[in-house]
């Protein structure tokens, strides 16, 4: 077994510092992604795992950055409430990003805030929407035209977090 966990810490070694492969991928690209988030925290007791879908853009840097914006929805469930034989509120939010990445070949670091609109319900309000800002630091691996992320997002002023999985495709 330390046989094969050693070959593999090589591997990923070598493929780090292998050469870069530039002239397939473009300056500017946008795409399409879908989403699987997973509640944690005091969201995990209220919210089922949400899913969603957007339209993203990406224009490189110099210095391997890249500046990224994003929209899309992404919908919650609402847990059910056994002993009241109630349900909490089902969250549809609209999150609008903007970010920056920094790669590494193949592999990524990126950071992206912004803002989330959404329908969850104020204690005051029900029916009003709200709004809160956001952030989101994530590590993806992008192949060609597809990418792929790993991120934890965090809304402040609605205190949801989640970690996310995003798969998008570039054109």
């Amino acid at each position: 077994m330390k046989h094969i966990i050693r070959t593999a810490c090589i591997a990923a070694a070598a493929f780090a510092c292998a050469p870069r492969a530039e002239a397939q991928i473009k300056p500017f690209s946008f795409g399409v992604y879908g989403e699987a988030a997973f509640p944690t925290g005091s969201m995990s007791n209220t919210s089922t795992a949400g899913f969603g879908g957007g339209v993203g853009v990406e224009a490189r840097l110099p210095a391997s950055l890249s500046a990224t914006a994003s929209f899309g929805i992404i919908h919650f469930g609402g847990k059910d409430i056994v002993p009241a034989q109630s349900a909490y509120p089902t969250i549809n939010a609209f999150p609008l990003r903007i970010g920056a990445k920094y790669r590494f070949n193949m592999f990524y670091v990126g950071l992206e805030t912004g803002a989330i609109f959404s329908s969850i319900p104020d204690a005051n309000d029900p029916k009003k929407d709200k709004t809160s800002a956001l952030i989101a630091p994530a590590i993806g691996v992008r192949f060609a035209n597809i990418d792929l992320r790993g991120k934890y997002e965090s809304w402040f002023n609605a205190y949801r977090q989640f970690w996310g999985l995003q798969a998008s495709v570039r054109f």
